[in-house]
C-alpha cells in the first residue's frame, strides 16, 4: 500500500522530499534507496551439479528462470518507486548481465532496462561508483534456449554489479573518489567447472551536501549468514577499510540473512553505526521464492539496511515494493522489498 500512496504523492504534488511515510524527516539532506533488482532464480543451484552435463543443465534452467521473472516488467516497478520517492542516491546490489551468443539464444541486460525505465519517466541517474561482482565463465547454453541442439552453439555467460548511482536532478549533491574492492575473504563452491564465487565486496562514493557537509556513502552484500565464518571476516574488513573514513559513512548493508541468523549487525553497531530506523518495529525486507513465483508474500525478516556513523540525524525508513506486482508469475517486483532512509547530515 505505501507503494501505491507514495507514487500518488509524487506525482499529484511534484515536490521532491515528500514521503509517504508519516514518521519521515520532512528536513533530511540526503535519501538513500537500497536496490535489489532481484535475479529471479537462484544461482546457487549450481552448487548441486556433480558433474559438467548436471552444471549445463542447471545453467539453462537458471537462465531460464530468470528470463521468465520478466526484469522488463518488473523494473516498470521499481522505476516507479524511484519516481515517487527521488531518492538522491541509489544503493544498487547484484544487478545482473547476461551475456549470450548463438541462434536464438536471449540475454538480460538489466543494467540497461533498468536505465530505459527511469529515462522513460524523464529521472535522470548516472553511475558514478561500480564493480563486477559475479563472474561466472562462459558455458554452453544448452537447447530449447539455444535454437539447435549442437552443445557449444550457443554460449552464456553470467555477470553480476554492485553500483552506486546519482540523482543529476539534485543540484545540492556533489560526489568524488570512487573506489571499489572485493573481499579478501570469499566463500567458494566447486562445480565440474571449477570453483566459483559470487565475489562479494563493496562500492563507495564520497559525498558533499550544499557545498560543505561530507560523507561516504558505502555500499555492500555480504555472504550469506549460513557462512557465518566468511560473512564476519567480511564486515570486518568493511569496519578496517571503506568504513575508516574521517567523515561520516552511510552504510547500505544487505545481511544475506536468508535462511540463517546473522552477527553482522551487532559488529557494526559496536563499530559504531547506527540504524536509520527510528520505529522500533522495521517492515520485514526478504524474502521472497527466488522465482518469484509465490501468489503470498514470505517476507518475514529483515536483511537490508541504511546504518550511519558519525555526525547524522536519522529521518527514518520505510519499505516499497512488499505489495503483489500483479496475480501471475511474477507475483512480485523483487525477491526483496526496496528500502529507503533519510538521513540529516549534521555540522561538524
Amino acid at each position: 500500500m505505501r507503494y501505491f500512496i507514495g507514487l500518488i504523492l509524487a506525482l499529484a504534488l511534484g515536490v521532491m522530499g515528500c514521503s509517504d511515510s508519516g514518521d519521515m524527516d520532512s528536513k533530511y539532506d540526503v535519501r538513500v534507496m537500497s536496490l535489489r533488482p532481484g535475479n529471479g532464480t537462484d544461482y546457487d543451484q549450481a552448487a548441486d551439479a556433480q558433474t559438467l552435463g548436471e552444471l549445463l543443465r542447471i545453467g539453462a534452467q537458471i537462465h531460464k528462470e530468470t528470463l521468465e521473472s520478466d526484469y522488463a516488467l518488473r523494473a516498470q516497478a521499481q522505476a516507479d518507486m524511484v519516481l515517487a520517492e527521488r531518492p538522491d542516491l541509489i544503493a544498487l546490489a547484484a544487478i545482473i548481465d547476461i551475456e549470450v551468443t548463438g541462434p536464438g539464444a536471449v540475454g538480460v541486460d538489466q543494467i540497461s532496462i533498468l536505465t530505459e525505465a527511469l529515462a522513460e519517466r524523464g529521472l535522470n541517474y548516472s553511475i558514478v561508483s561500480q564493480q563486477q561482482a559475479m563472474d561466472i565463465p562462459m558455458l554452453p547454453l544448452l537447447h530449447p534456449l539455444c535454437d539447435v541442439e549442437d552443445v557449444g552453439a550457443c554460449l552464456i555467460k553470467m555477470n553480476g554489479f554492485d553500483m552506486i548511482l546519482k540523482n543529476d536532478d539534485n543540484p545540492d549533491l556533489e560526489v568524488s573518489n570512487p573506489q571499489a574492492a572485493h573481499f579478501d575473504n570469499q566463500v567458494y563452491f566447486p562445480t565440474p567447472a571449477g570453483d566459483i564465487s559470487f565475489n562479494r565486496g563493496w562500492v563507495s562514493i564520497d559525498v558533499v551536501v550544499n557545498g560543505e557537509r561530507d560523507f561516504r556513502l558505502v555500499n555492500t552484500r555480504v555472504d550469506r549468514a549460513t557462512y557465518e565464518d566468511v560473512q564476519a571476516l567480511q564486515v570486518q574488513e568493511l569496519i578496517d577499510g571503506p568504513s575508516n573514513f574521517d567523515g561520516g559513512v552511510v552504510l547500505a548493508f544487505t545481511s544475506n540473512s536468508a535462511g540463517g541468523t546473522s552477527s553482522a549487525l551487532d559488529t557494526l553497531m559496536g563499530a559504531g553505526y547506527e540504524d536509520t530506523d527510528i520505529t522500533g518495529a522495521p517492515d520485514p525486507t526478504c524474502c521472497q521464492v527466488p522465482q518469484l513465483t509465490n501468489p503470498e508474500s514470505q517476507l518475514d525478516q529483515r536483511d537490508t539496511y541504511v546504518l550511519t556513523k558519525g555526525e547524522f540525524r536519522a529521518g527514518g525508513t520505510y519499505v516499497m515494493g512488499d505489495e503483489p506486482l500483479q496475480s501471475e508469475h511474477p507475483y512480485w517486483q523483487s525477491i526483496h522489498a526496496q528500502v529507503f532512509a533519510d538521513v540529516r547530515v549534521l555540522p561538524d
